[in-house]
């Protein structure tokens, strides 16, 4: 008859094998302890959007529509009674434009750093709101002609800045 014979070695590495292949599965369900305060201070919350920042961003958006708008009829208005140079209403009406789409861009920059808390985001659209503080002191110092509802206006919309 012939007998194999087992290497010393290989034998003992089975064995050791064949123990964690033996451990019992538990199969019930635990519920999960609850941790007290102290432990919790440790763990790093995720971010929340601010909500409050969120409902200004909406209420800023739709104001920026409306004082663009208002703006613009003011400015037909102006060019229609006012003796205006024609180069000047269109550099201003350009610079009515240029606030419109900067703020839009801020805003949705400012919204999606807000919601993903990216610092970037938010750090462009501090930069652009400076950029958009200056268009509107220059609309409202610097036209040729300045309407005192213009001055509502354009302080309504410092406010939503």
């Amino acid at each position: 008859m012939a007998t194999t014979e087992t290497h010393p070695n290989l034998s003992e590495e089975k064995k050791e094998e064949s123990k964690d292949e033996s451990v019992p599965l538990d199969r019930s369900v635990t519920m999960p302890e609850k941790v007290s305060a102290n432990q919790n201070e440790d763990q790093v919350t995720p971010h929340k959007p601010l909500l409050l920042l969120e409902i200004l961003m909406f209420f800023s958006k739709t104001y920026t529509m409306v004082f663009t708008f208002l703006e613009l009829g003011l400015f037909i208005y102006k060019g229609i009674y006012f003796p205006y140079p024609t180069d000047t209403i269109g550099v201003e009406i350009f610079g009515l434009l240029s606030f419109f789409v900067l703020q839009n861009i801020r805003l949705s920059d400012a919204s999606i750093g807000n919601k993903r808390d990216e610092a970037g985001k938010l750090i462009c659209s501090v930069i652009v709101l400076v950029i958009n503080i200056g268009i509107i002191v220059i609309l409202m110092k610097a036209q040729t002609y300045v309407l005192k509802l213009e001055t509502v206006f354009s302080s309504v919309m410092q406010f939503f800045l």
